[in-house]
Order: C-alpha cells, then sequence, then structure tokens
C-alpha cells in the first residue's frame, strides 16, 4: 500500500533554508517507507532538493505561469496528499505574488496540508507586518493573511515541541532517529580540517537576516553583523583558550580576521551533509536568528547553542544613550559598537520576531536546552561565553536538560508518519 502513496511538497521559500532542509528530511522518511515524493520549488530551494535525488519542478515568477505549471503537475500524477513547506512563506519576499495564489487547491480530492515551523498558527500575526513591512505586506482591508480552512492540518515540527492552536493540528517529531543515548562523534574535527585542541565556534548567518538589516527600508543596519563579529572577537579575548571561527556568511563583506589565539574561516555556502559535519563538531553554535533550525538540529545532536539579539528600544533617548541606560558598558565595548552603528537609523537593531520568540521559546519545553543573550549586556555576555565553553558543570547540566527534551520528543510520532496516516486514508476512501 505506502508504495502507492504519492506525496507533493511545495516550497515557496527563497530566503532561509531550515524550511526546505526540514521538508527533505520529512520526505526522505517517506521515501524510506515506500512512498513517491516530488517537490514543486524555486531555485533557492532546489539546490537543497536536487542532491536528494528527488523529481523537483522549479517555478518562476509569474503567479499565472506558475498555476497552470502546478494544475498541470498535479492533473499528471495521481497525488495523495499536498504538504505546503511552509504555508506562510507565501507572504513573504519579493519574488511570489503578495497575495494568497493557492485557492484552486480548495478544489483538490486530495489532502492539502503544511507545515507550521514559526507556530504563526491559522493567522499570520500583526507584530509580523509591524517588525519588517519590506518582507511582510499589509493585509488589505485590515484583513490578516489566514491559512485557508482547506489547508488540514498544521503539522507542528519537534523541535521546538508546542501545543497546536487548533484541535485539528498535529505535532509531529521531525526526526525518524530517537537521539537517546547519544554521543558525538570524536573524531568530528579532525574530518572538517579543524585541530582537537582548538574550540570550534559555528556563526550562522541566516541569508533572510542578512538582507534584512543590509536592505531593510525601515530599519537600516549597514554595520550590524560586522559589530557582532568585533563584539564576539573582543568577547572570547578575554578567554585563555585557543579558538577557532568558522563563519557561514551569505553577504559580501568579511567579517572576520585571524588575531593572537582565534582563528576565524568565513564560507558562503555549505552542502547540507558537510553543515551538519561542522554542527556535530563544535563545541558551540552562534546565531541571532531566534527560529533558526539550526538551533533545533544542535539540541538534538547536544550540542550548546546560543542565540543573541537585542530587546532594547531606543525611542525617547538616543541609541548609544539607551544602551548605557539598561548595562555598565566599557569604554572599548562602546567603542566598537559605536564605530559600526554611527551609519544606522536611529533605532537599535532588532531582529523580526525576537522579543516575541524569545518569551515564547523560553516558556516551552526547548527553552532549556539552548541559551538567550542580551548582545549590548557586555558582562552578562562573557559570562556566557565563559560557561558554555569553559564551566563543565555548566556543560553537563546543560546536557541533561537537553537529554531530558530528547526523552519528550521520542514519544510522539514522526512528521513523516502523520503525512503517511492522512495520504493513506485518502488513497483508501479514492479507491472505494
Amino acid at each position: 500500500m505506502t508504495q502507492d502513496i504519492n506525496v507533493l511538497f511545495l516550497s515557496p521559500g527563497g530566503l532561509g533554508s531550515g524550511e526546505i532542509i526540514n521538508a527533505v528530511i520529512v520526505a526522505d522518511q517517506l521515501r524510506k517507507k515506500g512512498a513517491h515524493c516530488s517537490f514543486l520549488t524555486f531555485p533557492y530551494g532546489a539546490q537543497f532538493i536536487k542532491p536528494s535525488n528527488f523529481d523537483c519542478t522549479i517555478l518562476g515568477s509569474d503567479k499565472s505561469s506558475n498555476i497552470e505549471a502546478m494544475k498541470k503537475y498535479i492533473a499528471h500524477t495521481c497525488f495523495d496528499a499536498v504538504v505546503i513547506a511552509d504555508y506562510y512563506l507565501f507572504q513573504v519576499g519579493n519574488i511570489l505574488p503578495r497575495f494568497l495564489w493557492i485557492g484552486w487547491m480548495a478544489d483538490l480530492d486530495i489532502p492539502i496540508l503544511s507545515f507550521d515551523s514559526l507556530y504563526l498558527g491559522r493567522e499570520f500575526p500583526e507584530f509580523a507586518y509591524i517588525m519588517n513591512p519590506t518582507f511582510y505586506p499589509q493585509p488589505k482591508y485590515n484583513i490578516k493573511f489566514r491559512v485557508p480552512s482547506f489547508v488540514k492540518p498544521l503539522i507542528y515540527p519537534a523541535p521546538p515541541f508546542t501545543t497546536p492552536q487548533d484541535t485539528g493540528d498535529k505535532c509531529g517529531r521531525l526526526y525518524e532517529e530517537s537521539f537517546l543515548g547519544y554521543k558525538r562523534p570524536p573524531s568530528g574535527k579532525e574530518e572538517i580540517g579543524i585541530s582537537p585542541e582548538e574550540k570550534l565556534i559555528l556563526h550562522i548567518i541566516p541569508k533572510w537576516a542578512a538582507r534584512t538589516v543590509m536592505e531593510g527600508s525601515l530599519l537600516h543596519f549597514p554595520g550590524y553583523y560586522s559589530m557582532l563579529a568585533a563584539l564576539l572577537m573582543h568577547q572570547l579575548k578575554n578567554l585563555d583558550e585557543n579558538i577557532h571561527i568558522v563563519c557561514i556568511n551569505p553577504a559580501n563583506t568579511t567579517l572576520y580576521t585571524q588575531k593572537d589565539t582565534i582563528k576565524a574561516t568565513e564560507m558562503n555556502f555549505l552542502p547540507f551533509d558537510t553543515y551538519m559535519k561542522y554542527v556535530m563538531a563544535a563545541d558551540l553554535i552562534i546565531t541571532d536568528n531566534i527560529l533558526s533550525a539550526t538551533t533545533w538540529k544542535a539540541v538534538v545532536h547536544r550540542v550548546p547553542t546560543l542565540v543573541l539579539g537585542n530587546s532594547l528600544r531606543a525611542r525617547d533617548t538616543s541609541k548609544f544613550d539607551k544602551i548605557r541606560e539598561a548595562y555598565t558598558v566599557s569604554s572599548e565595548y562602546m567603542r566598537i559598537i559605536r564605530h559600526h552603528l554611527q551609519d544606522s537609523s536611529q533605532h537599535l537593531p532588532i531582529l523580526s520576531f525576537w522579543s516575541y520568540h524569545t518569551n515564547l521559546f523560553r516558556s516551552m519545553d526547548i527553552g532549556k536546552t539552548f541559551l538567550i543573550q542580551e548582545i549590548f549586556d557586555e558582562k552578562g555576555f562573557l559570562e556566557t561565553l565563559e560557561k558554555v565553553l569553559v564551566d563543565e558543570n555548566f556543560k553537563r547540566k546543560l546536557r541533561k536538560n537537553q537529554d531530558e527534551y530528547v526523552r519528550k520528543i521520542s514519544r510522539i510520532p514522526t512528521m513523516a508518519e502523520i503525512i503517511l496516516s492522512i495520504a493513506q486514508n485518502g488513497n483508501s476512501q479514492k479507491k472505494r
């Protein structure tokens, strides 16, 4: 029966890789169970799909042409389910029309599902428009974008693990492996050319985040990532450790320079398999993306992860005075901040979703499995780096929290099992 199941994945993403990689992971699990999976996507997503040898049709930028291509593709193959990864991506970026254009799928006699990796639920929330109007269009006539009722269910990936907002929705384990008792490969660093004596810090900059601060029309911070790198280097030089920073940097600007006991390597892109070797070999993963899919991969592989961000808002005072009001900052630390943010707006840089999702994740099961740190809190930033890189007792406690989290999510079905169950049910009804 399983070999008769055909599942189509529709990936509208073009700003980041997390959603499309999750879709490939789930499709691969379905393939191992005997199902046939294929993809409709855009050029950016295709580079993550093709190495896994799935049938992949690439869409263009014209809405009408895309709709016709999708209709022909679906009519050519009798699909048992369509999985959108993720629906909210239809509302972001410039490559896609900024309004709903899958309404015709309501007439298909097959289940339409979607992942909901950001927990936006069935309504695309108002804060998304406010935080980043360049990417998120204003709702017409004060009507917010909603996931259509014919898209059933939304599947919430675990990690991060949360309670679905609708009784018809599901929470599914992203990884087929349980990761119980997982031990990191001892030779991981040598395999990627890093000395075992060096602390490997993997700094990941998402494509969408780099574009936000470089091209944002409302909040423009061209020096943000160079500042982040300089502040990190300033903190790490206070640690008596040999450190090798590997930065995945999609921007064209070099951020790191080798200094004293700190080595630095920058890469624009890594194939997923190679990327995961770096993740599993890392002593610490650093990101400023509170929504990073890599954070969740790191947690189940027991890799310490630090999410950096800023919750200060410079409204009544200048941005630099706001920092001094909130934290005790050395003259050198402030000099770095001023140097890199002098050409920015009067606001302090806040990436989309930071405040909302920081509070959300702290209240969830996964909240104890990774670290969150304010970048302008000089003292707190250094203390956090010391704990996660040097303090063995702290690292054991973090590992214990990660172990407990993995035990929790190992009890729920995988996303692939949920999709297969729905597809098989639809398939059996069609054959009656």
